[in-house]
């Protein structure tokens, strides 16, 4: 099997020959953008998992452990979200772009396990210092490249529809 090189990965909404100045800031941004967003990532589904399990041990022992109706909210939501992308994804397959009505109605459901995760993971850390260090310089580095992507972009569509 052949190792996945970050740089063989396509951008699909980046499809000209000639890359102008501002996009080939932006590329290296979405590729960084990808290798940082792991970690967030895998915070979401930890919390998944963590809901669902719990949700499994309140359905099959009730008494001894119980589930808020917020959290059962929050686990319906993620499901539907997840079901809904899948059924959408099956009926076009053409799918390339993901658009924001279809990312609204399950984003609180996945913020919400990212924040409860997040929260229980940096408590977890909270006296290995080289690790918190670690995660808060790539959520800060996601942070900034989100920033100075949209930064960029904004720049090139501004400078576009005023020249």
């Amino acid at each position: 099997m052949e190792a996945l090189n970050i740089s063989d990965i396509e951008i699909p909404f980046v499809d000209c020959e000639e890359l102008p100045v501002e996009v080939s800031v932006v590329l290296p941004c979405f590729r960084l953008i990808l290798l940082f967003a792991l970690l967030p990532v895998l915070l979401v589904l930890c919390g998944f998992m963590r809901t669902l399990v719990c949700a499994a041990r309140t359905l099959v022992m009730p008494q001894r452990s119980k589930l808020a109706s917020v959290d059962w909210l929050v686990l319906f939501t993620t499901i539907g979200y997840i079901l809904f992308i899948v059924a959408v994804r099956l009926r076009f397959e053409n799918f390339g772009a993901m658009k924001a009505i279809y990312i609204y109605p399950g984003f609180l459901a996945f913020l919400t396990l990212f924040a409860r995760e997040c929260d229980r993971f940096y408590r977890w850390c909270e006296n290995q210092t080289a690790l918190r260090f670690t995660c808060d310089t790539i959520m800060n580095s996601l942070l900034f490249l989100y920033v100075l992507t949209v930064v960029t972009l904004v720049g090139q569509l501004t400078f576009r529809v005023y020249s």
